[in-house]
């Protein structure tokens, strides 16, 4: 049997086909890749699961984080309902697909209960807290008792490099007769045998004071003990009545750095040798 290339009927048969497979294979230029489908379901899932976490789901809030999801992907909410259809209508594609999410979703999972992940805030954790030290309210006259609740020392293998310390107290002092200068210190001992100090000079004018002191943990060693003493210098022979309130010793870390830096200190061959203790860059002798 002989193919009559002029005729027309198949030439028409042959151009229904072109179209047909045509329509088949080649997406439309505003539906999504498979792999972008992939990953923006992933995101999308992850998204809604964050919201109804939230309680957001079903109010307005939802709005601008859905809004921020497709100007990641440079999509719009019509191009993502076209590339929805456009594979639903190619259900064994589509299906594929999503088992390729539903895995992503379940690595997720497994990476959040290997605490790779979190469920609170990147960013709080990176900025993490931790109180090391609280104290009532104290007031009176120096005596021996009292200088005991205003010192610290603490000693606790979570202190590590790259810690910021915070002293924050209320604070009011009146002198009754000559007295030399009272100071509140914090000091960062290492086991190399070298410290970190902070000095604060408090003013005795009897005057109510809110005192924030910050130091931050630099060198690269072991950290053996943190102290606070809020009324340095002060005796009981001296004649000074003060009065502190809301005290508090913070400690803040980043908190997905800690076995980073723990390897650090671990294999850290520098070690530095010191007579003196630095307070405010005034060498100091022990």
């Amino acid at each position: 049997m002989k193919f009559n290339h002029n005729n027309p009927k198949i030439g028409i048969i042959i151009l229904m086909l072109f179209f047909c497979i045509s329509s088949c294979t080649f997406r439309p230029k505003n539906v999504m890749s498979k792999k972008e489908m992939i990953e923006f379901l992933t995101e999308y899932h992850k998204l809604e699961g964050s919201l109804h976490a939230e309680n957001y789901y079903y109010s307005d809030k939802k709005k601008p984080y859905f809004e921020s999801l497709f100007a990641k992907y440079q999509i719009s909410q019509a191009d993502f309902d076209s590339s929805l259809v456009w594979y639903t209508r190619r259900p064994k594609e589509f299906e594929k697909m999503y088992v390729k999410v539903i895995e992503n979703l379940e690595m997720l999972e497994k990476d959040v209960q290997a605490l790779k992940f979190h469920p609170l805030d990147s960013l709080a954790l990176r900025n993490s807290e931790q109180t090391l030290w609280t104290a009532d309210s104290i007031s009176g006259l120096i005596t021996d008792s009292l200088q005991r609740r205003l010192n610290i020392t603490l000693k606790d293998n979570d202190l590590l490099y790259r810690d910021v310390y915070r002293l924050h107290f209320l604070q009011r002092a009146e002198k009754r007769d000559s007295i030399d200068t009272i100071r509140s210190v914090i000091k960062i001992y290492y086991r190399n045998q070298t410290a970190d100090s902070l000095v604060y000079p408090i003013k005795l004018d009897g005057k109510t004071r809110r005192i924030s002191l910050r130091i931050a943990a630099e060198q690269k060693s072991p950290i053996d003990s943190l102290s606070a003493r809020l009324l340095y210098n002060a005796l009981p022979k001296d004649s000074l009545h003060v009065w502190l309130d809301s005290i508090r010793l913070i400690r803040k870390y980043d908190f997905f750095e800690q076995d980073t830096l723990r390897k650090q200190v671990a294999t850290s061959d520098t070690i530095l040798h010191s007579d003196t203790i630095s307070i405010k860059n005034v060498p100091i002798k022990k």
